[in-house]
């Protein structure tokens, strides 16, 4: 995002789309309106189980697991927005990166902070679950009262500093998904340019982090 806000120049450089032609792939190639419209479907029977899930996890909401549960949720039911309805919607109209670059830019930032956040919060979760086991008393002093709710502050901070400054997913119907590529499906880049350290680290971060709490 932070290209985009406060580098046009260089912006136009890496995801710039003059002179892209997509009818270089057929639009019958890009489309995918089974996938889009199942998408779709189970966009919106997800946010509605997820009311009543919601109103369940509240009745709970003054202990500290069920204050992360009740912020997973509602991360949860943010994001589904992108990777539900959005994909959906895209994949069935066959739309690339350049077909609608400001908001696929914007959205796959945003949807990927989100996730980002949401997967810190279960981090906070799982090590809360452990504590609860192992130190109830040190899991009290950390989680009691609203410092759950505090906790979720350093998730929501580094997710945000995430969005800012590193590569956003950007959709494409040729393969009905998101990448780092603007150009995925016409030039391949093979993660010589496009691609996020960043997010590849915090993923085996997660992945020894969950290994070693459980």
């Amino acid at each position: 995002m932070e290209l985009l806000l406060f580098r046009p120049k260089d912006f136009a450089k890496l995801y710039g789309c003059d002179g892209f032609n997509a009818s270089q792939v057929p639009l019958s190639n890009r489309t995918n309106v089974v996938n889009g419209s199942l998408l779709i479907l189970l966009f919106v029977v997800f946010e509605i189980l997820y009311i009543p899930c919601m109103m369940s996890i509240y009745k709970n909401i003054d202990t500290a697991c069920y204050k992360l549960l009740f912020f997973i949720g509602i991360l949860d039911m943010l994001v589904i927005f992108m990777n539900g309805l959005e994909t959906g919607i895209l994949g069935i109209i066959g739309a690339v990166f350049c077909d609608y670059p400001m908001l696929i830019y914007t959205s796959g930032s945003v949807g990927l902070a989100l996730w980002y956040a949401e997967t810190g919060v279960e981090l906070l979760l799982a090590i809360n679950r452990c504590m609860e086991l192992l130190r109830p008393s040190m899991a009290h002093a950390i989680f009691s009262g609203n410092k759950a709710w505090y906790l979720c502050a350093v998730p929501i901070v580094y997710s945000t500093v995430l969005c800012l400054y590193t590569e956003p997913i950007l959709f494409s119907g040729i393969y009905f998904s998101w990448f780092f590529n603007p150009y995925v499906g016409y030039v391949d880049d093979f993660g010589q340019i496009y691609h996020s350290t960043p997010h590849t680290g915090r993923y085996f971060f997660l992945l020894l982090s969950f290994y070693f709490i459980f």
